[in-house]
């Protein structure tokens, strides 16, 4: 089971067993962390030069590069009001991303949530074990979206997972959710 957090600025995943639904697992080992242990990775991508494929996200990202994708989130709903600390040019980057905003952010979560999957295999001593186990993502975002910017970062979620469609808006009901969830 896995709960992800997604705010704008970073993402974050926590993960459970049914077998022992109290002890709650973090991944800390990020790609481009170096040897940092961190709870969380920056929600940046960088698409190659000429490519709707080939990217870069997270730590792997240079704070200095200049088509680095930032504020994911509000590229959603371009019409909700930003925080002022927010560069308001929207145009400017969506102008950066080869493809729609929701498909930018399905690939980020697709790295996610195959990053995740490889963490999770890598601690355990059978990783054929891990694969036989039924996973459930919950996807948790603050409740202060909007309902366009919700709406879509769900459909973006479900894109890379195939999963079932499951998300709660106050990140601490993510636990609660992988425990309660039908099937």
């Amino acid at each position: 089971m896995n709960a992800h957090f997604l705010t704008r600025t970073f993402f974050s995943i926590a993960y459970a067993f049914s077998t022992d639904t109290e002890k709650i697992y973090t991944i800390t080992n990020w790609p481009g962390a170096e040897d940092r242990i961190v709870p969380k990775t920056p929600t940046v991508i960088e698409y190659e030069i000429d490519s709707k494929t080939s990217f870069k996200w997270g730590y792997e990202v240079s704070p200095l590069a200049e088509r680095k994708i930032t504020n994911l989130k509000l590229l959603l709903d371009p019409d909700q009001p930003r925080p002022y600390f927010i560069p308001r040019d929207a145009e400017a980057e969506l102008a950066k991303i080869p493809k729609a905003p929701v498909d930018a952010i399905s690939d980020y979560m697709g790295a996610i949530f195959k990053h995740a999957l490889a963490e999770i295999k890598s601690t355990s001593l059978d990783p054929s074990f891990i694969d036989s186990f039924e996973k459930r993502f919950v996807l948790t975002v603050p409740a202060v979206w909007s309902d366009k910017a919700k709406s879509m970062t769900l459909e973006a979620r479900y894109k890379p997972s195939k999963l079932s469609r499951h998300a709660l808006t106050i990140p601490y009901l993510g636990r609660q959710a992988c425990r309660h969830l039908p099937g």
